[in-house]
């Protein structure tokens, strides 16, 4: 498992958003589902959170309700294995979707889309050079545009572990695609002027998996210094873009066979940055 997953903020649609997706893609696992343990944000018994594996890529899906919508400030690029592949994913999507940029052959001579499906997940879809795979992209615009570059090199300074791989800037130095890894894990940036009609939302967020207290304490300090601070171990870094302090063991910590979940998660509720030792010992208690 990997130091990051993607969070999408979903509107009660998870399983359905789940089935849909075991048609679409080549490689899907269902992993750990939890459920709600309190009313507070939501009814007791429905489902809380699925995590899921798409080809490469680690997804959080969280039954939020409607307080987010998800942008294509962030979106996910499907590099199929085949023209096929890439034409197939794109004819399940768009017919109940909403199309940015038809499919098409590009100047690279690959074909290449970009659409909002009926969830509302952004997803770019080309054609690569191996198994299918999915990676991260985050669009800098408005008031972010132009921050891609420091964002990286921000990034790099939080989680640590940052490779730089593919770097195309724009005449004016802004970056054009740029990809790389934070712990291995590949995300794609670029810069747009473009007057988009949305902004970067919490819609779409990135859970860091922390380690310990400590690397919590570190990167929520790093983070929220010149960002926002939220509940439940979100912030907000300087670009706009959406972080989850968490753990691994957080699932089995929140799991409905876990007497003491409804305990832990009131507790939760209650915090900003983690405690995650204060939470282990309540479920040890």
């Amino acid at each position: 498992m990997g130091k990051f997953s993607s969070c999408l903020w979903v509107n009660g649609r998870v399983e359905e958003m789940i089935a849909v997706y075991e048609m679409v893609f080549s490689r899907i696992e269902r992993k750990v589902t939890n459920f709600y343990q309190t009313d507070e944000h939501g009814t007791i018994g429905d489902i809380l959170t699925v995590s899921i594996d798409i080809d490469n890529q680690e997804f959080l899906l969280l039954n939020g309700g409607s307080e987010f919508n998800m942008t294509p400030a962030v979106s996910y690029v499907v590099e199929a294995e085949s023209d096929e592949k890439a034409q197939a994913i794109w004819d399940q999507l768009a017919p109940r979707g909403q199309i940015l940029m038809g499919i098409e052959d590009q100047s690279m001579g690959k074909l290449f889309g970009w659409l909002n499906d009926e969830f509302g997940v952004s997803w770019q879809i080309t054609v690569g050079e191996g198994p299918e795979t999915i990676t991260p992209c985050i669009m800098f615009i408005h008031q972010y545009f132009g921050e891609a570059a420091e964002a990286m090199d921000a990034w790099g300074k939080y989680y640590g572990e940052l490779e730089r791989d593919v770097l195309i800037n724009n005449p004016d130095g802004t970056i054009q695609f740029a990809k790389f890894t934070l712990h291995g894990q590949p995300f794609i940036v670029m810069d747009n002027d473009y007057d988009h009609q949305f902004e970067m939302t919490m819609g779409n967020s990135f859970c860091v998996y922390c380690d310990n207290q400590d690397e919590i304490n570190r990167v929520w300090e790093a983070v929220t210094v010149d960002g926002e601070e939220s509940q439940c171990g979100w912030m907000v870094d300087k670009f706009g873009v959406a972080w989850q302090t968490t753990t691994r063991d957080m699932d089995t910590l929140l799991r409905s066979n876990n007497p003491k979940a409804a305990e832990i998660t009131e507790a939760l509720y209650k915090m900003k940055k983690i405690d995650i030792d204060y939470l282990r010992e309540l479920s040890n208690s």
